[in-house]
């Protein structure tokens, strides 16, 4: 399904998508500013817009959409010090400010929210000239205004090491994944045999939110995580996203050139299932349907990106552009800046059984979402 909205023409934070209506924050005007000054909701069947001024400002949003609401956060100073306060709106029927927390801070460089369910949310917190890490942590009761030091183990590896983490199995569990790089930077870093940085390792684990929240409310040492998959120097996970289904990642193992696909479903909570593997380094591993892709540079053609099929392990397509966002049983969606543009990206659909280029969009922006299967052009 792709959902074009053409009428909106700023940056955006794209939070929630279903059926009905697209909710996203717009960042301010002004050059280089980093702050979200309004909420626009946008249904689905009508076109209608409307949009809800943030006073003040939001400094970030939450991760996470859960149920009717949302969550957002900015930066507080007054002569007692600094506060990070935490805004949750209800949306229906229409955007009402509920509860509003306050945590007292070090001067934080950056913020991760994630809501858990209607009541609880955790927030990571980065300090201001820290290392790229979330040394404080806590689990939040935005009802009762009571605030919990989450503990940081994540089997042998650390949660203040967070990348991301998603909701899953309709809200019933939170995977996390560790490990603050991207894969290229790995394989570079294995390329010039550089074993000194910092993020090497790379942990994707699970807990139920109910078993979650009881063990911090509790103040227990350690949350029971289930890791499902770790990587070292060697290898780096993609973490691909939940699609209803089941939960997709991906292994890119250096020394063997070869890539391992998983999926964990949520009957099989003990570990996830391999799929298979293929040949080669992968820039981008896209899964729908479930279909597997990996994108990749054409050999001997280091200008065009070739779409590879990964269980039948041969190309469906070659392209001219930087990359791809999407692609199913028929159809894939590739990407590119054009030089000269001032605006967004040049994003073109293919029909790749028939190998025909079907439409393009100029100087847009998108974004997909792998649960619902849309991609959305704004």
């Amino acid at each position: 399904d792709i959902l074009n909205v053409p009428f909106i023409r700023s940056v955006y934070q794209i939070y929630k998508l279903n059926k009905n209506s697209l909710f996203s924050f717009k960042l301010q005007d002004q050059i280089g500013a980093h702050q979200y000054d309004s909420l626009f909701i946008v249904h689905r069947s009508t076109g209608q817009i409307f949009k809800y001024d943030l006073e003040p400002p939001a400094d970030f949003i939450c991760n996470i959409n859960t149920g009717d609401h949302i969550s957002y956060a900015y930066f507080e100073t007054t002569d007692h010090g600094h506060f990070l306060c935490i805004q949750r709106m209800n949306l229906y029927p229409h955007p009402i400010k509920t509860h509003l927390i306050r945590m007292n801070v070090i001067v934080p460089s950056h913020v991760q929210l994630y809501d858990l369910d209607d009541r609880h949310m955790m927030v990571f917190v980065a300090e201001e000239g820290a290392k790229p890490t979330f040394p404080t942590i806590t689990l939040i009761d935005v009802e009762s205004g009571r605030i919990d030091p989450v503990p940081d183990p994540v089997g042998t590896d650390s949660l203040s090491r967070l990348q991301d983490a998603w909701l899953f199995d309709d809200g019933r569990a939170f995977i996390v994944k560790t490990g603050r790089i991207q894969w290229w930077e790995k394989q570079k870093f294995w390329e010039v045999h550089d074993v000194e940085y910092t993020d090497q390792i790379e942990t994707l684990a699970f807990c139920p939110i109910d078993e979650l929240i009881r063990c911090v409310r509790d103040g227990r040492p350690a949350i029971p995580w289930t890791v499902l998959a770790q990587s070292d120097r060697t290898s780096a996970l993609y973490a691909v996203g939940e699609d209803g289904t089941c939960f997709a990642f991906a292994i890119q193992h250096f020394p063997w050139n070869r890539l391992q696909t998983f999926q964990f479903h949520p009957t099989q909570a003990a570990a996830a299932v391999f799929v298979g593997e293929a040949e080669g380094i992968f820039k981008e591993v896209l899964y729908c349907d479930g279909m597997w892709f990996g994108s990749r540079r054409a050999l001997g053609r280091q200008e065009r990106m070739e779409l590879v099929d990964l269980a039948a392990r041969r190309t469906v397509l070659q392209v001219s552009d930087w990359g791809f966002v999407a692609a199913d049983r028929r159809h894939a969606l590739s990407y590119k800046r054009v030089p000269g543009s001032k605006r967004g990206f040049q994003v073109t659909l293919y029909d790749w059984v028939d190998n025909k280029k079907i439409q393009t969009w100029k100087n847009r922006y998108f974004h997909y979402d792998l649960k619902s299967n849309t991609f959305l052009l704004f």
